[in-house]
């Protein structure tokens, strides 16, 4: 007999799940096509994942630390989605309670935060780190990353 079994949640995958199909990113996909150098649909739709993934790892960022965006086809989603601003406000409020700033990182850009980045999303999602995120992990330890913002 079988007691105390508990499955373990990723709460960045469940945040992903509840934003992936809980909001409509229609106008986002659009922008990203039309304004952001995505080539398609579904491109935009793909990198999105990547992004919300992103998005949905910064509740369990620790206090006191920078958690940051690199520089990708996953920013450009980024930037599609802030071009959308009121879509963008609604979602941050509806899954965060608050707007999240894009905030550009200028001056000394520390790789510890690249690091951190890089190591909390590969904690959380593991093996279901989508493959724009993944390939951050090489851009850290090849020392070929650049960032575009970051949140404190």
């Amino acid at each position: 007999m079988i007691t105390d079994f508990k499955i373990q949640v990723c709460p960045g995958l469940e945040l992903y799940k509840s934003m992936k199909y809980g909001f409509d990113f229609t106008p986002v996909l659009k922008t990203a096509v039309k304004e952001c150098g995505i080539n398609s649909i579904e491109d935009a739709n793909d990198l999105l994942d990547a992004f919300l993934q992103w998005i949905a790892a910064m509740p369990a960022k620790k206090e006191n630390t920078t958690y940051v965006m690199l520089k990708s086809d996953v920013d450009r989603i980024f930037h599609a989605f802030v071009l959308n601003t009121g879509l963008y406000r609604d979602f941050c409020e509806t899954f965060f309670g608050h707007f999240i700033d894009h905030t550009p990182l200028e001056g000394q850009i520390s790789k510890k935060w690249v690091d951190y980045t890089v190591n909390l999303l590969s904690e959380l999602y593991g093996n279901q780190l989508h493959p724009a995120l993944k390939i951050w992990e090489d851009l850290a330890t090849n020392g070929a990353w650049e960032v575009s913002c970051g949140k404190c």
